[in-house]
This record gives C-alpha cells, sequence and structure tokens, in this order.
C-alpha cells in the first residue's frame, strides 16, 4: 500500500507542477484577440467580404453558401491564385478571376433561402511569415437575407452588426 499511495502523491504533486508552470506561461504570451479580422457585407446584390488584416496576398478562398431548410452546402467558389491585399482591402467572389484555379457552382435558390456563408481564406504576410488561414462563418438571416441586407452595414465573424467593418479588435489599422 505505501508505493501505490506514493506513487498517487507523485502524480499529483507532477500535476499540480505542470498546471501551474502552463499557467505561468501564459502570462507571457501576447494579448492576441480571438476573433477573425474579416467582415461581410452585401452590395447590389452579391456578398463583399473586408481583408482587415496585414498586408498579404490572398493565395486561396473557398465561400461556401449554406441554405436554410435543407443544411446542404452549396460551394460557390473553391480556388487557387493570387490577390494582393495592401491593407483593409475589399473583395468579392467576382475578384476570383480566370488566372486562378476555380471551382464555381452557381447557386439557384432564391437569394434569401441562404442562411449562413462560410468563408475560408488562406494568405501568405508580406513578410515572408508561414502560410495562414481564417475561417468564418457569417450569419446571413441575421442581417435580413442577401436581398434585405441593411444598407452600409457589415457583419463580423462573432455576429456583431457595425457600420465599420474592420472595428474588430484583430483588425490591423
Amino acid at each position: 500500500m505505501p508505493i501505490s499511495r506514493t506513487r498517487h502523491r507523485i502524480v499529483a504533486f507532477v500535476g499540480i507542477l505542470a498546471s501551474a508552470f502552463w499557467l505561468a506561461s501564459c502570462m507571457f504570451l501576447p494579448n492576441r484577440p480571438l476573433d477573425v479580422p474579416l467582415s461581410m457585407s452585401v452590395r447590389d446584390g452579391s456578398p463583399v467580404y473586408m481583408w482587415c488584416y496585414a498586408p498579404a496576398t490572398i493565395v486561396g478562398v473557398l465561400i461556401a453558401y449554406i441554405p436554410d431548410e435543407s443544411g446542404q452546402t452549396i460551394f460557390v467558389v473553391d480556388g487557387d491564385g493570387e490577390l494582393p491585399m495592401p491593407g483593409p482591402e475589399e473583395f468579392s467572389a467576382d475578384d476570383i478571376d480566370s488566372s486562378w484555379v476555380a471551382t464555381r457552382e452557381t447557386w439557384t435558390r432564391e437569394d434569401s433561402e441562404i442562411d449562413e456563408i462560410g468563408l475560408t481564406v488562406e494568405y501568405l504576410l508580406d513578410d515572408d511569415s508561414p502560410r495562414g488561414n481564417f475561417m468564418a462563418r457569417f450569419d446571413v438571416s441575421a442581417g435580413g437575407g442577401i436581398s434585405g441586407w441593411p444598407e452600409g452595414q457589415w457583419q463580423w465573424p462573432t455576429g456583431e452588426m457595425s457600420t465599420d467593418p474592420c472595428g474588430m479588435p484583430s483588425a490591423n489599422r
């Protein structure tokens, strides 16, 4: 019995020590916001997105419409190419031109039936950092749907609506 009790004490001590080191190390990490520096709006009946991060080149985009009733995902654009983003900059599916290797699907339902839009952006920062990505989902129904989207309103991935497309904490201004 004494060996078993000693093992339990050692395991407990190691667990407490590991937790203490983990908590202490968190104090020295930079305070990085947990939101995603992308936003979405609708202009002339089409979704537009705002890049709110550091200067970069977008090298991959996946845009998916998610209908409200069927739950089936419709990929609108899935492509690889180069789209320079010198700073806060708008882009849309129309910016994925013939120089991109892209797959496009045609949306055949009424735009008002779209419940969410999923957006994945792969990018290369201009400072030669490794390739990164951001993923966001936008609740289109919260903005009144594509056809009823309030003019000048942007939605952040957190769901918050704003007239400032890059007002989220993670935006690079």
